[in-house]
C-alpha cells in the first residue's frame, strides 16, 4: 500500500489521557496520525511510530493556531479520513460550584469552557473540512458527554461544563444536517468516566 493511501486521522488534545490512548490505538491500526498537542512536552514522542506520527502544536481556543495546524497537514501532502475532536477542559474541583447561588460569572470559567468545549470542535471542523478525502471515511468524531443532554439531564451543578457540552451537541447536530447529504458521518461520543487528569 502506498503511504499516501494509508488511512489518516487528526486527533486533538493528544497530549495525554484519552487523546494519547487514541493516538496509540490509531498507530497500532496502521494509520498516519496527526496529533494536536497543547503541551509540547507530551510523552507521545516516546512511541515507536515508524514515521507515521506527526505532532502539531494546537490550541483549539485560538483560530490562528487551528489554521496553522491545518496548513501543516496540507503541506504534508496528506488528506484526512477522520477528524477526532478530543480536546476539552473540565473545572478543577476547587472551581466547581455546588449550587446556583455560589456559581461565579466573574472567574472566566464559563467563557473558557464554551471556547474550548463548544466552539473548539466547530472551529476544527470548519478549518479541516477542506482537508478531508473526497473518497475517504469522511468521519467527523467528537468527544461529548451525557452532561450536555437536554432529555437526560439529572445534574444540579457544574453549569459551565454542562452548558458547553449542550451547545456542542446542538452545533454538531446542525453540522450533521448540512454534511450528511455529502457523505460525512458525524459522531458525538460519550466515553463515560475515565481515570485521566480531566
Amino acid at each position: 500500500m502506498s503511504v499516501l493511501n494509508q488511512p489518516t486521522v487528526f486527533v486533538t488534545g493528544a497530549d495525554k489521557g484519552l487523546g494519547y490512548a487514541l493516538v496509540k490505538t490509531f498507530l497500532d491500526e496502521g494509520f498516519i496520525v496527526f496529533a494536536g498537542l497543547y503541551d509540547p512536552s507530551s510523552d507521545l514522542n516516546d512511541l515507536n511510530t515508524e514515521g507515521r506520527l506527526y505532532t502539531v502544536p494546537l490550541d483549539v481556543s485560538k483560530m490562528e493556531s487551528i489554521k496553522a495546524a491545518a496548513q501543516r497537514v496540507k503541506e504534508s501532502g496528506y488528506q484526512l479520513d477522520i477528524l477526532f475532536n478530543n480536546a476539552g477542559i473540565y473545572p478543577k474541583k476547587e472551581n466547581m460550584h455546588p449550587s446556583l447561588a455560589e456559581e461565579s460569572f466573574e472567574d472566566g470559567l464559563m467563557e473558557a469552557m464554551m471556547d474550548v468545549n463548544a466552539y473548539g470542535p466547530i472551529r476544527m471542523i470548519q478549518q479541516f473540512l477542506p482537508l478531508m478525502k473526497a473518497d475517504g471515511l469522511k468521519r467527523l468524531t467528537t468527544i461529548s458527554s451525557e452532561a450536555g443532554s437536554i432529555a437526560e439531564c439529572w445534574r444540579d451543578s457544574e453549569i459551565p461544563y454542562c452548558m458547553s457540552k449542550a451547545a456542542l451537541n446542538r452545533g454538531l447536530q446542525i453540522i450533521h444536517h448540512a454534511l450528511a447529504p455529502k457523505g460525512f458521518q458525524l459522531l458525538a461520543l460519550h466515553p463515560g468516566w475515565l481515570r485521566t487528569d480531566m
